[in-house]
């Protein structure tokens, strides 16, 4: 299961991509929150993937405000209250394997991690990737998860994934141009 909030969403579809072509056994739930349908990243790829893997991918998207588009989502900022609900029954919950990864703005980031602990997620499976403009400490009540290392079931497919990388003195695509 993996929570982002805005540009949160990059190392999670980089997870989702790699998991989608290497473990094809993986069930992913991805619950995503951007402030409109304009500003939510890659929306199109992941709403692709999700048609072309539907026992695979399951997305729950939320948006602050729906700009008048035609939404089919949540419509609300990602808060701990709308992950709580989204998330309520979901069947990894309980699973000692399972792996819940978060990603986004520290406000949304922290409750998740709170919604999950309410939730019953194994505290030890709750994997948070912090990113911030400057160092700060973690406020009190957050878990212990923010400064975890983690080890994502995802590893191995983007293990795989590290394989395709760039030579010395070459750009990413250089690779990927020459192979067609």
């Amino acid at each position: 299961m993996l929570l982002s909030g805005g540009s949160g969403v990059t190392p999670h579809l980089g997870m989702i991509r790699a998991a989608l072509r290497h473990l094809p056994q993986t069930a992913i739930t991805f619950v995503y929150g951007s402030r409109s349908p304009a500003q939510a990243l890659f929306l199109d790829e992941l709403r692709a993937l999700a048609t072309s893997h539907p026992a695979q991918l399951t997305l729950r998207l939320f948006v602050d405000d729906p700009e008048g588009a035609t939404w089919d989502g949540g419509v609300g900022p990602l808060t701990e209250a709308q992950i709580t609900e989204a998330l309520a029954g979901h069947d990894s919950l309980r699973d000692p394997a399972a792996w819940f990864g978060v990603c986004g703005p520290e406000a949304m980031s922290e409750g998740a991690v709170r919604a999950l602990r309410q939730l019953g997620a194994p505290e030890a499976s709750v994997h948070v990737e912090r990113f911030t403009a400057g160092a700060r400490p973690v406020s009190a009540d957050a878990p212990q998860a923010f400064e975890r290392p983690s080890r994502s079931p995802f590893a191995e497919a983007i293990k795989i994934e590290r394989l395709h990388r760039p030579l010395p003195g070459k750009t990413f695509l250089s690779p990927r141009s020459s192979r067609g």
